[in-house]
């Protein structure tokens, strides 16, 4: 009881709180923890004679007491992330027809238009004031790691043959170079100083306006460029798919795009 007790407390509180008690760390301290104090006890008994059973319990408790806020703090985070990690509504892909298959995809692409059509009032402040440097001569720049950063280059790549503006008014940079595009650069994403190394090269000012793009609101490479472009006096914005992030929070005009299930 004095070994087993606390820690299956842990458990339960796993399992009401949904955090998957399955995670590695969880099994091995549930196992190696009475293990090494059941050994202890032994090896205490028989050579000092000393009984055990008092510190057995303080271990055990202090293990079970970290893995609870461990757990807890686990669950808070996962609870603030709505989107990139949140839960799969369509867990058996597998299973599904193909018609199945085109027919959730359609399902989720119109809860795109309604969340563009909520955030109108955050965009229309931030195009206001785009247009507004391009005629004073300012440029556009996005920056993103992954995937947002492929769109923001994309973008970029197609204003000028769409609309015929000049290569340079719209630029798109993404975290680890335009080698990235085509093949994961890895913990690039990461280095909060990357982006504004990247902005400098283009001469960014104080005319310019920088948009960070990041699904989950906080990758470090756009947060950095960001927080270095306001210090500098250059407009700053975002698009992201989380309320209330840190992308948001170091952006002069945040854009939170957030789908509704």
């Amino acid at each position: 009881g004095y070994t087993y007790g606390p820690l299956l407390g842990l458990y339960l509180f796993g399992m009401f709180t949904s955090v998957n008690v399955k995670d590695k760390w969880v099994p091995v301290v549930c196992v190696a923890a009475p293990i090494i104090t059941y050994l202890m006890s032994i090896y205490l008994k028989n050579s000092f004679n000393f009984d055990f059973g008092f510190i057995s319990i303080a271990v055990n408790g202090s293990i079970t007491i970290l893995g609870l806020i461990l757990i807890k703090k686990k669950a808070s985070t996962m609870s603030s992330k709505s989107t990139t990690e949140q839960a799969s509504y369509y867990d058996n892909l597998e299973h599904m027809s193909v018609l199945d298959l085109l027919t959730n995809m359609n399902k989720e692409d119109q809860k795109v238009a309604l969340a563009v059509e909520k955030s109108i009032p955050q965009i229309e402040p931030l195009v206001l004031e785009i247009v507004k440097r391009f005629k004073e001569g300012g440029r556009l720049f996005y920056i993103g790691a992954g995937t947002s950063g492929r769109l923001g280059v994309l973008d970029a790549s197609e204003c000028p043959p769409t609309y015929g503006v000049p290569d340079h008014w719209v630029i798109g940079l993404i975290a680890g170079g335009d080698g990235a595009l085509r093949k994961a650069v890895e913990h690039a994403e990461d280095d909060m100083e990357l982006a504004w190394k990247d902005l400098k090269k283009f001469n960014i000012n104080s005319k310019d306006v920088l948009v960070g793009i990041a699904a989950s609101g906080r990758t470090p490479y756009v947060i950095g460029g960001l927080m270095e472009a306001n210090k500098n006096g250059v407009l700053t914005g975002c698009v992201t798919c989380n309320l209330n992030s840190k992308v948001a929070e170091v952006s002069t005009y945040p854009i939170e795009l957030v789908l509704v299930s």
